[in-house]
């Protein structure tokens, strides 16, 4: 039996100022919201929710408050907004059938920052925001560890828990019995990684959080299947030069080291560098693994990521973009350099006035080892990528820029949310056929054997997927 991953891809959003455009990809141009602290003050318990104690056992949510026929069902969390009889945006947390997209639980008002699974225990982690789904800066997110009865659609709350102040909905990663976050700096520039210790999530433990070099554009998660931990892989470009080498002609210049970076400045492409850390048995605070660098991409773009189990790995799959619009999808075996500095397979994207550099975290079909990709500015494509490189790249029209993307193994269906303006869809997309013969097929309310009916006045902005212990069949 492999490890299974749950893939993270840290970086900050900002709302695109272009119309059309997605959430951007921007550190420095992150304009956090600058009122409401959380505080250790528990919020009223929500409508639907039980709360699970230490002692007596917990009371039970009746059935008629949610929405549900009594039959077992594939569950899809979101978390996004719903508009108030005034007009106003409202943040909601609720859960979908991902089958046909009806709702199966009682919509509770929270900002949800993130969502991850953990497939062994069958938990699922929400991150809770104050004031918007990208935390403020300085703001302790709240960890609610719950389970979702998924017949009668009721969250049943395990504990709640302050654990810093978290970086992006996908800087996440879930190591057995652990979850870990990238936090921003407590001061000075240093990101921040925070391990939660979950072993008993009736009552989690915070460790020390351990600094970082970079604030990491990609974040892998691999459980460990002997015991508690696992490993955590960090991706980010090379840093280019603080100033111009001297030149290397000259006879007292010496020898010259490799340059991570070059091109002219604004076009620059860079080695990316892995950087890993490893989670052991028996303590909560990650330990330095060492980095080494492989292929290449462009400074100022963002790399897509995911993680393969089936049929040959675990191995990290990195789709990098280069500054011309090719882009190259690598694989590597998540204890191990890159046995090559070549890639698997390149390919390109539609390109508008600008090189579609900027990706998503990518979704992973593992059965079918097929790769699915978004774009955040300049592309409007959903990207099917086999990892048979004989097997074509698919591509299919979503009508708007990527915001993320997201495989539920339980429909087939791939989803690509999106939230803004009135176009705010799910982009649900049934992949059929096999390996080296699927198709993708749009879900509608029509869709043969997969209609496709959410609720109407629901606009996702961030997805949780039940990862199932066999990611294979």
């Amino acid at each position: 039996m492999r490890a299974l991953r749950l893939t993270s891809l840290s970086a900050l959003l900002t709302t695109a100022v272009a119309a059309g455009c997605s959430l951007v990809n921007s550190l420095d141009d992150v304009k956090p919201a600058d009122d409401g602290q959380f505080t250790s003050v528990t919020r009223p318990d929500a409508a639907g929710v039980t709360v699970e104690e230490t002692g007596p056992p917990p009371t039970t949510v009746d059935a008629s408050e949610t929405s549900t026929t009594g039959e077992a069902f594939s569950p899809l969390v979101v978390g996004g907004e719903v508009a108030s009889d005034g007009g106003v945006l409202e943040p909601v947390l609720t859960v979908l059938d991902s089958k046909s997209g009806r709702e199966v639980s009682t919509r509770e008002r929270m900002w949800v920052a993130g969502i991850a699974h953990d497939a062994p225990r069958d938990l699922w982690y929400i991150f809770e925001a104050a004031t918007h789904f990208i935390a403020n800066t300085t703001e302790d997110v709240k960890l609610h560890i719950r389970r979702l009865d998924t017949t009668t659609g009721a969250w049943t709350e395990l504990s709640a828990v302050a654990v810093g102040p978290l970086v992006y909905y996908d800087a996440i990663g879930v190591t057995s019995e652990r979850v870990s976050i990238v936090a921003h700096p407590a001061s000075g520039s240093a990101f921040r990684l925070v391990t939660i210790n979950t072993t008993n999530p009736a009552s989690p433990v915070v460790a020390t959080p351990i600094t970082l070099p970079q604030n990491p554009r990609g974040m892998v998660a691999t459980r460990s299947l002997s015991g508690t931990g696992g490993y955590l892989s960090f991706y980010n470009p090379g840093v280019p030069p603080a100033t111009p080498p001297s030149d290397a002609g000259t006879e007292d210049a010496g020898p010259q080291p490799t340059p991570e970076c070059e091109g002219p400045q604004g076009n620059m492409v860079c080695v990316v560098r892995a950087r890993q850390y490893f989670l052991p048995n028996g303590t909560d605070v990650p330990v330095a693994q060492g980095s080494h660098t492989y292929g290449r991409m462009a400074q100022t773009g963002q790399p897509g990521f995911g993680s393969i189990v089936c049929n040959a790995g675990p191995d990290d799959v990195t789709l990098l973009p280069l500054a011309d619009g090719v882009h190259a999808l690598y694989t590597r075996p998540y204890l191990q350099p890159a046995t090559s500095q070549l890639p698997l397979r390149t390919f390109t994207m539609s390109t508008e006035a600008t090189a579609p550099t900027v990706l998503r975290k990518a979704a992973i079909d593992n059965a079918r080892r097929l790769v699915f990709m978004v774009e955040a500015n300049a592309d409007t494509n959903l990207h099917a990528i086999s990892l048979d490189p004989s097997v074509l790249v698919q591509r299919v029209s979503i009508r708007h820029s990527g915001q993320s993307v997201y495989y539920d193994p339980a429909s087939e269906t791939v989803f690509a949310p999106f939230n803004q303006g009135e176009g705010y869809t799910f982009s649900p997309f049934l992949v059929r056929g096999g390996p080296s013969s699927f198709n993708l097929q749009e879900r509608t309310a029509t869709t043969p054997d997969a209609p496709w009916t959410a609720p109407p006045d629901l606009r996702p902005t961030i997805l949780g997927i039940r990862e199932p212990l066999d990611l294979c069949q």
